[in-house]
């Protein structure tokens, strides 16, 4: 016996919502992973020391979720390799902090290697950490 087509059309809906809380929840859950690793963290702490970077933000300074579909943010644990953009807004301007990370092997500490703030709409990277600067292109290997 066919359903009939109110009951099909509430079934579709439901499903529908199901799936969408369903993905929400999991994306809520990779951002959250991502943001409790202490290259995450790290990056963010040298961020919010650095006082040039905050003068050029504006405080406070926020993080956005970071976009799952980038290229450029990779976690592999077992190469032992992080890097990642982190979308930030600040009460001035707005920009991306980029931070590249390693670890001698699984279950070490992440250790961040550098850190650079790129402002939206400027070409202009300016390095966090290490405190030197460090002229970093796309001929050098940078894969921004």
């Amino acid at each position: 016996m066919p359903l009939p087509l109110k009951t099909l059309r509430s079934i579709a809906v439901i499903t529908g919502f199901a799936t969408l809380g369903g993905a929400t929840f999991f994306y809520k859950k990779i951002q959250d992973n991502l943001i409790s690793g202490t290259y995450y963290s790290t990056s963010l702490m040298l961020l919010k020391e650095h006082e040039y970077a905050k003068e050029l933000l504006g405080h406070p300074i926020k993080t956005k979720f970071i976009d799952l579909g980038d290229q450029f943010n990779v976690i592999d644990g077992e190469k032992g390799v992080a890097q990642l953009a982190i979308p930030l807004r600040g009460k001035k301007q707005n920009g991306t902090l980029y931070t590249w990370s390693t670890r001698t092997g699984p279950g070490a500490d992440w250790t961040v290697e550098k850190v650079e703030l790129q402002l939206k709409g400027s070409p202009r990277v300016e390095t966090i950490y290490p405190k030197e600067k460090t002229q970093m292109n796309a001929e050098q290997g940078d894969s921004r």
